[in-house]
């Protein structure tokens, strides 16, 4: 592919096409208080990451380590559920543990004041990515262990093919619509996601009925041969779910990204191009200074 048509080899004149002076505040840029220059709503990004944080550790690392622990007679989910949680946790658990002490670094360096405001931009959007990867890990035991607790391996790899579709119009859409309008003229690749989409609804029913008959009786190809409660068949549907939130904030994590990224690359010509103040570039305190 030849670099014009790359997603980060715009001209700045091209980049025009993705990036606008909403930039310039907290709800143009998308990404809540990373993006203030101010010290004090940079304390407070700090205190919701470390949150979230520890919300990730408990449900990514903590939940698939010690779930089994948890007395027979205070269990709401079923055993078989539980033992998948902890089996999937075991491959997920070190990789969740090592993106967050990443996370934690990046929430703590934010404090630091930056040299200007694209720089802020640029590793704000860069924690957000972080954080979203983060959140991918630390829900894969438990939505995992969920639905295939619940519909079996089956039904899983049906909700997973939703998935990809999902990952087909949402990101990779995303990025073909982000090169059209940077480039006016990039071609649109082979459209296989529709084609999933077709097959998806020609036979899904069918697939999930099986998936659900298999799982109440033969097991054929399962893990657990125990018969899975009713309620289970609520929470089995928690993959495709979280699925879909995950590959909806990636989708919105990339424009914003991509948008930061041109933002950092021609950080003069767009200083002067949008007219920044010293103020909103440098923060109250350096602009003023400078002033």
């Amino acid at each position: 592919m030849e670099t014009r048509s790359k997603i980060f080899g715009a001209t700045f004149e091209q980049s025009k096409k993705v990036v606008s002076k909403k930039i310039l505040t907290e709800d143009g840029a998308q990404i809540g208080l990373m993006s203030s220059m101010s010290f004090l709503k940079r304390i407070k990004a700090l205190l919701g990451g470390l949150f979230l944080i520890g919300l990730l550790y408990a449900v990514g690392i903590g939940l698939p380590r010690f779930i089994i622990m948890e007395p027979q007679e205070t269990r709401v989910l079923s055993e078989s559920t539980i033992n998948l949680i902890h089996l999937f946790g075991v491959y997920t658990t070190g990789i969740t543990e090592k993106i967050i002490i990443l996370l934690l670094a990046l929430i703590a360096i934010n404090l630091l004041p930056k040299p200007n405001y694209a720089f802020q931009m640029a590793f704000g959007n860069l924690t957000l990515i972080i954080l979203v990867l983060c959140s991918t890990t630390a829900f894969i035991p438990f939505t995992i262990g969920l639905t295939v607790g619940a519909f079996g391996w089956i039904g899983f790899g049906l909700q997973l093919l939703v998935c990809i579709y999902l990952w087909k119009s949402l990101i990779i859409s995303n990025i073909v619509q982000l090169k059209q309008r940077l480039y006016q003229g990039v071609p649109n690749g082979k459209d296989w996601g529709e084609r999933l989409m077709i097959f998806i609804k020609k036979y899904g029913g069918i697939l999930l009925l099986l998936s659900v008959v298999n799982r109440w009786t033969f097991n054929f190809g399962e893990m657990v041969k125990t018969r899975p409660d009713v309620f289970s068949f609520l929470y089995g549907w928690t993959f495709l779910l979280v699925a879909f939130l995950m590959i909806f904030t990636m989708s919105m994590t990339l424009k914003n990204f991509v948008a930061a990224f041109y933002f950092f690359k021609y950080q003069k010509e767009y200083r002067q191009f949008f007219k920044v103040s010293n103020e909103q570039w440098y923060g109250k305190w350096r602009g003023r200074k400078i002033d």
